[in-house]
């Protein structure tokens, strides 16, 4: 394989132990460490389910930040390059641009093994060249690394040896469906996302972490017939378009729910989806689940809520990436927020809420609480910047669905 100049760096930190990969003595990763991972280790895109991307470690402050130097550096394969590494017991897993998968020794850079995939030569003429592929991460659940591949598959590595344990494949880039995500296991579950063109590789897919066999599938964009699909108006199902390409979502392992974002309908604007720049509504609900956040049930994939955060989309302001989560009092101050949600009471301490931002310009937190017959309301809105997309607060009522 042909080494560019490319290179991965590492900064000094405790991520990798002090006595280098502990490849001997693999302990398996157990649901449980997922849940509350050890300080030392990165077993997830953004460490921990809540997605707050916080590391527990102290040795790295204020007082010893500015003796941060570079540990190592490492040439990789020429392509595109969007990953966040994983590291447990001190090896550092990788996507390689190409479409691969380096295990490293995190203290120094070595290779540990290296995992590579022929691809079907014509699958460029659909998606575009193995070295362009996007995917932003992998995952690790007992003693493998799960990889999701340009070629459609979700692929099963040994963590020891990158030797594939399984593969199952999981959509046709015939489709142009592309991953552009990155796999999160939960509950022994390998969630994914992906980007797509044709509502067939409009998805997001629970396979079993053991055998690779498919658990659920939630459609992104609703068909006619389903709840949702009047939304889309006289638009025929295939071209109903809105992905989840973007990081993957959160977990709340006491709901045991899934939220994931969904991002913009497809083509960008409603004249060229629907004909007409009238042909769907301004307000929500309005081609659902484009610019959704979605709450599923993580053993059945099944829609508990939606919230759509912009509606009617003529922008490409897709609503994407991951929800944060977090418990905390809500008591905004009426002075700094546009709108509060006079049902909610202030003060109350929710057991888990989200939030996120609208490219259009509002911040907002979701307060994904409650009964499943209970609704899902945002609980204040803030602009945070001018944009001419929107003269109201969208969401207050009508953004909020229940399944």
């Amino acid at each position: 394989m042909v080494r560019a100049s490319l290179c991965a760096a590492a900064l000094v930190s405790m991520l990798a132990t002090p006595s280098g990969a502990q490849t001997g003595d693999f302990k398996p990763v157990t649901r449980e460490m997922l849940a509350n991972p050890p300080p030392g280790d990165w077993l997830m895109l953004n460490r921990t389910y809540d997605e707050q991307r916080f590391s527990p470690l102290k040795e790295i402050n204020r007082d010893t930040v500015a003796g941060l130097a570079l540990a190592w550096a490492r040439g990789m394969a020429a392509g595109t390059n969007e990953t966040i590494p994983i590291v447990y017991q001190g090896v550092m897993y990788v996507v390689s641009p190409g479409a691969g998968v380096l295990a490293l020794d995190a203290t120094n850079g070595d290779l540990i093994w290296d995992y590579s995939r022929e691809h079907p030569k014509e699958m460029t003429d659909f998606i575009g060249a193995p070295t362009a592929a996007r995917q932003k991460g992998l995952a690790i659940f007992e003693d493998m690394i799960f990889f999701e591949s340009p070629d459609g598959f979700l692929v099963a590595l040994d963590a020891r040896t990158g030797k594939v344990r399984w593969e199952s494949k999981v959509q046709d880039y015939k489709e142009l469906t592309q991953h552009t995500s990155a796999p999160l296991v939960v509950e022994g579950k390998v969630i994914t996302g992906r980007t797509c063109e044709t509502r067939a590789g409009c998805f997001i897919a629970a396979y079993d972490a053991r055998t690779g066999k498919e658990v659920w599938k939630f459609y992104t964009t609703a068909a006619p017939g389903e709840p949702g699909g009047d939304t889309w108006g006289s638009v025929p199902a295939e071209r109903r378009v809105a992905s989840s390409w973007g990081l993957p979502g959160s977990y709340d392992p006491e709901r045991k729910t899934l939220y994931w974002a969904v991002a913009n309908p497809k083509p960008y604007t409603r004249l060229k989806r629907h004909g007409s720049a009238e042909g769907t509504a301004q307000t929500a609900p309005a081609d659902l689940y484009s610019n959704s956040t979605l709450a599923l049930d993580i053993e059945t994939g099944q829609l508990k809520w939606y919230y759509q955060h912009l509606p009617g989309d003529d922008w490409d302001l897709d609503h994407i990436h991951e929800r944060t989560l977090l418990r905390t009092a809500v008591n905004p101050d009426p002075g700094a927020v546009k709108w509060i949600n006079p049902n909610i009471a202030r003060g109350q301490e929710p057991t888990s809420w989200s939030r996120s931002e609208k490219p259009a310009g509002f911040g907002r937190s979701i307060a994904p609480t409650g009964n499943s017959s209970g609704p899902r309301r945002s609980r204040w809105t803030s602009p945070s910047s001018t944009f001419p997309a929107s003269t109201s607060i969208p969401g207050a009522r009508t953004s909020i669905g229940i399944r």
